[in-house]
């Protein structure tokens, strides 16, 4: 059992910060749960942007250890401005980073990724000898 904390911050105001909590065995299961979080203001004007990741990972033995049952959730969510196409002569005048404001132009994305998986490993056993049958006449 035992967690993790995480944050950072780099160029352009993007700030990342995160936790991941594994549960160890409980019974057999175990579980990690994972959740991080980033938001940048873009390195174009008015290009904000913000994710949101969640990762879950379970794991259930059965049948001795022989055989196990898996799952796994990851959520992804993002929101965010995109940059626009900016005429030659804006960018020449206001410099490279030069994005329409936002009181003109925009456009807010948003954008919600849901993967599930669930998993069976099963181990096979092997047959059982069978003993011949005699029958008597």
């Amino acid at each position: 059992m035992g967690g993790a904390v995480e944050v950072g911050y780099g160029s352009f105001d993007t700030a990342n910060w995160g936790a991941v909590f594994n549960t160890g065995s409980l019974g057999g299961f175990r579980s990690v749960f994972s959740f991080h979080r980033q938001t940048s203001r873009g390195w174009v004007k008015n290009s904000a942007d913000q994710n949101n990741n969640f990762y879950y990972a379970g794991v259930m033995p059965y049948d001795g250890g022989r055989s196990r049952i898996s799952t796994y959730l990851i959520v992804n969510h993002n929101t965010g401005y995109t940059p626009h196409s900016v005429p030659e002569p804006l960018v020449n005048r206001y410099g490279i980073s030069y994005n329409w404001p936002l009181n003109y132009d925009q456009t807010n994305n948003k954008d919600t990724e849901i993967t599930a998986i669930i998993d069976e490993h099963a181990a096979q056993r092997p047959r059982a000898a069978r003993k011949p049958v005699r029958h008597l006449l």
